[in-house]
Protein backbone atom coordinates (compact mmCIF):
# COMPACT_ATOMS: atom_id res chain seq x y z
CA UNK A 1 0.00 0.00 0.00
CA UNK A 2 1.30 3.43 -0.80
CA UNK A 3 0.40 6.91 0.32
CA UNK A 4 -1.70 7.63 -2.76
CA UNK A 5 -3.90 4.58 -2.05
CA UNK A 6 -4.40 5.65 1.57
CA UNK A 7 -5.26 9.21 0.58
CA UNK A 8 -7.79 7.98 -1.96
CA UNK A 9 -9.57 6.01 0.79
CA UNK A 10 -9.81 9.02 3.08
CA UNK A 11 -12.55 11.56 2.46
CA UNK A 12 -11.51 14.93 1.14
CA UNK A 13 -10.96 16.99 4.25
CA UNK A 14 -9.90 20.56 4.49
CA UNK A 15 -7.56 21.08 7.47
CA UNK A 16 -9.04 24.51 8.13
CA UNK A 17 -12.46 22.93 8.82
CA UNK A 18 -11.06 20.94 11.76
CA UNK A 19 -10.48 24.10 13.79
CA UNK A 20 -14.11 25.22 13.91
CA UNK A 21 -14.99 26.81 17.27
CA UNK A 22 -16.99 24.76 19.75
CA UNK A 23 -19.78 26.31 21.79
CA UNK A 24 -19.06 26.64 25.52
CA UNK A 25 -21.03 24.24 27.74
CA UNK A 26 -23.82 25.60 29.90
CA UNK A 27 -23.56 25.94 33.69
CA UNK A 28 -25.40 22.68 34.42
CA UNK A 29 -23.02 20.70 32.23
CA UNK A 30 -20.02 22.38 33.82
CA UNK A 31 -21.25 21.57 37.34
CA UNK A 32 -21.90 17.92 36.39
CA UNK A 33 -18.39 17.67 34.92
CA UNK A 34 -16.88 19.22 38.06
CA UNK A 35 -18.80 16.73 40.22
CA UNK A 36 -17.40 13.85 38.17
CA UNK A 37 -13.86 15.08 38.73
CA UNK A 38 -14.32 15.15 42.50
CA UNK A 39 -14.82 11.67 43.99
CA UNK A 40 -17.46 11.37 46.69
CA UNK A 41 -16.06 11.69 50.18
CA UNK A 42 -16.58 8.58 52.27
CA UNK A 43 -17.75 9.55 55.73
CA UNK A 44 -16.63 6.74 58.00
CA UNK A 45 -16.37 7.05 61.74
CA UNK A 46 -12.89 6.12 63.02
CA UNK A 47 -14.50 4.18 65.87
CA UNK A 48 -16.25 1.95 63.33
CA UNK A 49 -12.97 1.38 61.50
CA UNK A 50 -11.19 0.37 64.72
CA UNK A 51 -14.06 -1.97 65.61
CA UNK A 52 -13.89 -3.60 62.17
CA UNK A 53 -10.12 -3.96 62.51
CA UNK A 54 -10.60 -5.62 65.91
CA UNK A 55 -13.13 -8.07 64.50
CA UNK A 56 -10.82 -8.93 61.62
CA UNK A 57 -7.94 -9.46 64.04
CA UNK A 58 -10.11 -11.74 66.21
CA UNK A 59 -11.11 -13.82 63.20
CA UNK A 60 -7.49 -14.07 62.03
CA UNK A 61 -6.16 -15.15 65.42
CA UNK A 62 -8.99 -17.67 65.81
CA UNK A 63 -8.28 -19.17 62.41
CA UNK A 64 -4.56 -19.41 63.11
CA UNK A 65 -5.22 -21.08 66.47
CA UNK A 66 -7.59 -23.61 64.89
CA UNK A 67 -5.00 -24.40 62.21
CA UNK A 68 -2.28 -24.85 64.83
CA UNK A 69 -4.46 -27.20 66.93
CA UNK A 70 -5.44 -29.20 63.84
CA UNK A 71 -1.80 -29.49 62.79
CA UNK A 72 -0.76 -30.63 66.25
CA UNK A 73 -3.56 -33.21 66.37
CA UNK A 74 -2.62 -34.53 62.94
CA UNK A 75 1.02 -34.81 63.96
CA UNK A 76 0.08 -36.71 67.14
CA UNK A 77 -2.14 -39.14 65.24
CA UNK A 78 0.65 -39.74 62.70
CA UNK A 79 3.12 -40.48 65.51
CA UNK A 80 0.71 -42.96 67.11
CA UNK A 81 0.04 -44.71 63.81
CA UNK A 82 3.73 -45.02 63.00
CA UNK A 83 4.61 -46.47 66.45
CA UNK A 84 3.29 -49.96 65.58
Amino acid sequence: MNIDAIQSLLPNMNPTDATAPVAAPDAATQSRFAALLQPPQAVVDPVQLVAAQGQLSTITVGTELAAKVAGSLTQTVNKLVNMQ
